[in-house]
């Protein structure tokens, strides 16, 4: 979640003790003498006695004593003075600090190193020193402002060091609404720092070095040398950190990692003269080793990954084929279930077109021994094997109970019962059915919850034989009826939903309506060439059915 956007009053900045900022503003004058800062120091023993201090450590290396503030002036010069008061007033910030999710100590040793490795990059970007050290303590300073000010975002310094600096500052970014870069920026005019240092605080970030200033540039690269010991993804920092030292300072990667293996010691170094405490810091050799090791893991993980997913994958081909082998074993066994090759003068013919290799749509006609023809054709709800199974037993009971000459109506009723008690819940049939005397011209009809039947004939007006029952599954106690018609000199056409909603070149339905002008079309072709020439019509040259399509012609001309 995004943090509120925040407003930085000079309130929530930190601000240094009163002689310090006076000893640094004194500094940037060119009327302020040594003796001058000799004056101010003395207002603060405790300021005098650390700069002094800090003066006469190994980090300056200064043969004879230095006994007062105006000769550290004398020696160092009045900037330098400056950086080192800066330096003091930076870390007696940080001692002791108690911020919500923030851990003082670690940032202070983070910052440092941060500072070391500005300075040893300071003689390849034509900079002094002391001057890129002291940037360096204080370019990431403003993060410690954001966690004062906005305690309660969602985000600890553990989380953010853990980062390389280009997404720390992306999270930064997301969860306070503003970056360190900015805070820092806004801390470096309240103290009144040179321009040049509140312009390299504020632009540290920036990969441009076209666009940045030298120190800016130094900055971000040893932003980078530090977080190679900070980071969780150490590999792809280290590789960040060599490309952005041979972009910005044509170092090799061996250069780079010399800088790399001497940053620990002179962190060691610098924390000893500067009083900050650190913990124990490997090596740049022992920061490898564990690199390595991890990314040898990495790679065997990666590689057991691998062979994993190729044996899945060839288990997954191999049980693929064997259901393309039980599915296609399955299509045959729907395909016994259609009618066998009858004789040309035929009065029925039917088409069945799958959308998948299993269809839920059936028909079948056959004669019985009386001389009549039984038929039906039947849509189950669903698609898939659940369909087909279903489509499957309910035109094995048609056929088996026609053949026992059960009357139409009850062979209905039996099926449906059958369906009702045994099917999966939810699933139901619609099924048209009749028997059709030839000699007589005579039909008995069922519709149990199908589309209506048609009734065609040169001349007349169209006739529908609607569904008077529901489908078949529905309920079990259902009652179904029979109609008889004289049909003699006309066709009668059965069809399942997939036919009628098929799309037409405008991508509206054919619906019966669309049905009917093709049938009447086709008017005058034999049975099964006229229904071949309607399903060519549905499909056109991609052959390819969206739902399940059945038709079925009774032709008693």
């Amino acid at each position: 979640m995004n943090a509120l956007p925040i407003v930085i009053k000079p309130a929530d900045l930190p601000t240094p003790p009163k002689v310090a900022l006076e000893i640094m503003r004194a500094c940037a004058r060119d009327d302020c003498s040594n003796a001058d800062l000799g004056a101010l120091a003395a207002r603060d023993s405790a300021l005098t006695a650390e700069t002094l201090r800090v003066v006469n450590t190994a980090w300056y290396g200064f043969r004879e004593e230095v006994r007062t503030v105006a000769h550290a002036a004398v020696i160092l010069g009045q900037r330098a003075l400056r950086n080192l008061v800066l330096c003091i007033a930076v870390r007696d910030a940080l001692k002791g600090a108690q911020i919500a999710n923030f851990d003082s100590e670690r940032f202070a040793e983070d910052s440092l190193r941060r500072a070391v490795a500005a300075s040893l990059l300071a003689q390849f970007a034509g900079l002094d020193r002391e001057e890129a050290f002291t940037a360096g303590l204080l370019q990431d300073f403003g993060l410690m402002v954001l966690f004062v000010v906005q305690p309660q975002a969602d985000v600890r310094y553990s989380e953010l060091r853990s980062l390389n600096p280009q997404r720390r500052l992306v999270l930064e970014r997301e969860r306070f609404c503003m970056g360190h870069d900015a805070a820092g920026a806004l801390i470096a005019e309240q103290w009144e720092l040179p321009a040049d240092l509140r312009e390299a605080i504020a632009a540290h970030h920036s990969r441009d070095t076209a666009q940045s200033s030298r120190l800016a540039n130094t900055l971000c690269c040893a932003d980078w040398l530090a977080a190679v010991y900070e980071v969780d993804e150490r590999g792809g920092c280290l590789t960040g950190c060599r490309s952005l030292l041979g972009e910005s300072f044509g170092l090799q990667a061996e250069q780079a990692d010399a800088f790399l293996a001497a940053l620990p010691q002179e962190l060691g170094a610098a924390a000893s003269d500067l009083g900050v405490k650190t913990g124990v810091h490997p090596t740049f050799e022992e920061l490898m080793r564990d690199t390595n090791a991890t990314l040898a893991e990495e790679n065997l993980s990666y590689q057991e990954l691998t062979l994993r997913l190729q044996n899945t994958l060839r288990e997954r081909d191999r049980l693929a084929a064997e259901l393309d082998r039980e599915l296609e074993q399955a299509r045959e066994v729907q395909r016994a279930l259609l009618p066998g090759p009858m004789p040309d003068d035929f009065p029925l013919a039917g088409v069945n077109i799958s959308a998948k290799r299993l269809s839920g749509d059936f028909f079948d006609y056959f004669p019985l021994s009386d001389g009549r023809i039984f038929f039906c054709l039947g849509d189950v709800s669903g698609k898939g094997a659940n369909a087909a199974i279903l489509m499957a037993k309910v035109a094995g009971l048609c056929r088996c109970l026609a053949r026992q000459h059960l009357e139409l109506a009850p062979l209905v009723r039996t099926v449906n019962r059958e369906i009702a008690e045994t099917s999966a819940h939810g699933m139901f049939v619609t099924l048209a059915c009749g028997v059709f005397a030839p000699q007589q011209g005579t039909l008995v009809f069922v519709n149990a919850g199908h589309l209506p039947a048609l009734l065609l004939s040169a001349g007349e007006k169209p006739q529908l034989l609607q569904a008077d029952a529901p489908p078949l599954g529905v309920l079990d106690d259902s009652d179904y009826s029979e109609v008889s018609y004289s049909i003699a000199g006309r066709d009668l056409y059965l069809f399942s939903d997939g036919v009628t909603e098929c799309r037409t070149g405008d991508g509206a339905e054919l619906g019966i309506g669309g049905l009917l002008k093709l049938l009447t079309a086709s008017r005058g072709q034999r049975p099964q060439q006229q229904l071949q020439f309607v399903v060519q019509q549905l499909l056109g040259e991609q052959q390819e059915a969206r739902d399940d399509l059945t038709l079925l012609r009774l032709s008693a001309a």
